[in-house]
């Protein structure tokens, strides 16, 4: 956590934690309540925070759930006192997109998002005047949100540096490619490798059938805030002929029609199966099924899970009942 967060916070940018505190669950985020006591809290939901912390971070997110009945992001309990008086938290705690109730100030909250429906002058006014507000509660947040910006720099840089128009620029290069190309090595996991089916050979005549999520529907990423606009992807079917040689021929179905699909795979000597999973923010999946967990819907800036979307158990069973070599890729 604390290279992350250091990393983050090196390049002048505020790094953040969330989601503050208990939202375990994205299902009716935006109501539940979460009953939490205090030793639980603190032994349980508190160390990553603390990590974060102890790492310098300068912003805590609050979230959408309540705590023990009263919205996180105006919860005194959890957030004036947990957080900013016993933790040590030194920066300013901001809430999730929407997630602000009422002008919290008194009660922990420092920056509202995406607007100010709440914390605006009038709002702000009108608790000191009727004394629900304190001046030096205001005092207390702006030296929250000014001594995280000075301490990463922010303040440093002119304003044309913050210009949202540069969030379209292409910041890849050769060193961030392979550093991503090594994480997602070690991120692989291989569950079986019956009579040494893995490596796949290279540079022979071999057929390979590609299905599923193998071409330009592969499961890339997740949805929400969990969606990552990446530069270029490749295609698992051109990755694999790549790998494979120019000898080797590659055939691919995304194996919506299963009998095209079997008879496509019978025909090669390997076949290869790509499944996936779709997660995202504001929804749990219905099941653990494969069936269940790629919906074209949750992202809708995607191509992701186009094909055999509610099949994909069905394909992997009908594929390996018509190729004995048959490798089974999941995304999760």
């Amino acid at each position: 956590m604390q290279p992350v967060i250091e990393g983050i916070q090196s390049q002048k940018v505020v790094a953040n934690a969330k989601h503050y505190a208990f939202n375990n669950q994205e299902t009716n985020r935006g109501s539940v309540s979460e009953e939490v006591d205090e030793r639980t809290r603190f032994e349980m939901y508190y160390p990553p925070f603390a990590g974060a912390i102890n790492a310098g971070v300068g912003s805590i997110m609050c979230s959408y759930n309540k705590i023990n009945g009263i919205w996180s992001c105006e919860n005194p309990i959890t957030l004036k006192h947990d957080l900013k008086n016993y933790s040590g938290f030194k920066g300013y705690v901001m809430s999730d997109w929407g997630a602000t109730h009422t002008t919290s100030i008194s009660e922990g909250l420092d920056v509202e998002m995406p607007g100010a429906s709440f914390m605006n002058p009038n709002m702000i006014n009108s608790g000191l005047k009727d004394g629900s507000i304190e001046q030096e509660m205001i005092d207390d947040s702006v030296l929250r949100i000014l001594y995280a910006m000075f301490s990463v720099g922010v303040m440093d840089e002119p304003l044309s540096a913050w210009d949202w128009k540069k969030q379209s620029t292409n910041t890849t290069t050769e060193a961030s490619v392979n550093s991503a190309r090594k994480l997602s090595g070690l991120s692989t996991v291989l569950l079986k490798n019956t009579d040494k089916a893995l490596p796949l050979p290279k540079g022979t005549s071999k057929t390979f059938a590609v299905l599923g999520f193998g071409s330009d529907n592969a499961v890339v990423h997740g949805g929400g805030s969990g969606s990552v606009v990446a530069s270029y992807t490749v295609k698992p079917i051109d990755g694999i002929q790549s790998a494979a040689g120019e000898e080797a021929t590659v055939t691919y179905n995304n194996g919506t029609d299963l009998n095209t699909a079997s008879l496509l795979a019978k025909a090669a000597d390997v076949a290869i199966v790509f499944v996936g999973t779709l997660s995202h923010e504001g929804g749990d999946r219905a099941s653990l099924s494969l069936d269940d967990g790629c919906d074209p819907n949750i992202d809708p800036h995607s191509h992701q899970c186009q094909g055999n979307n509610g099949n994909q158990n069905k394909l992997i069973e009908t594929i390996a009942a018509a190729n004995a070599h048959t490798i089974v890729v999941c995304s999760k």
